[in-house]
């Protein structure tokens, strides 16, 4: 089973993760259920910061799931349970509570340390259409850092592009050195 294979006790995994881990090893004996947690936080936090701010909730959600859910977040789950955190704790940077915002963060911590990136996202909050933009560049970021994305849409704009400069594009887009360069997440 994956919790034997997998020792806890080092410093490689977050507490918080840890403790996930230990209560579904002791009630359940089954990583599906950790990767089912994990799943149903990030789908409850998305649905809901979708259905606080976007104009089109269903599309917003479908572009998510298709782009991201399976291929990104559920091979990364202490970071989507981070990031799940961290959405439903957007509430406290739109009400401008920052003790609360902090204790959230923390949380989120627990599970990922890379969530502390998110700290200053609190001190840059003006409107929430300007806190919709940065979350929305954060997760784009993440997500072209983590894929082939940007070779796949420069190969499919290099055919556009005429003559020589095109020809040269397309043998850099295509060959090996470009897609190890690309891939920045991996």
């Amino acid at each position: 089973s994956y919790f034997n294979n997998v020792d806890f006790s080092d410093n490689k995994y977050e507490f918080g993760y840890k403790i996930l881990n230990l209560i579904c090893k002791t009630l359940f004996n089954n990583y599906y259920v950790v990767q089912f947690f994990a799943s149903f936080l990030l789908c409850f936090s998305i649905f809901r910061f979708y259905k606080k701010n976007s104009e089109y909730k269903f599309l917003s959600l479908l572009l998510f799931i298709a782009a991201y859910f399976s291929s990104l977040f559920m091979s990364q789950v202490r970071q989507s349970i981070a990031v799940s955190i961290l959405i439903l704790g957007m509430k406290y940077i739109y009400n401008r509570d920052l003790k609360r915002y902090l204790i959230v963060l923390l949380f989120a911590v627990l599970f990922h340390s890379s969530a502390i990136v998110a700290l200053p996202i609190y001190f840059l909050f003006v409107s929430t259409k300007l806190i919709f933009k940065i979350f929305l560049l954060l997760l784009s970021v993440f997500f072209l850092c983590n894929t082939n994305l940007i070779g796949d849409c420069l190969a499919f704009f290099v055919g556009i592009i005429p003559g020589r400069i095109g020809n040269i594009l397309e043998n850099y887009v295509l060959s090996d050195l470009f897609n190890l360069k690309t891939e920045l997440g991996s």
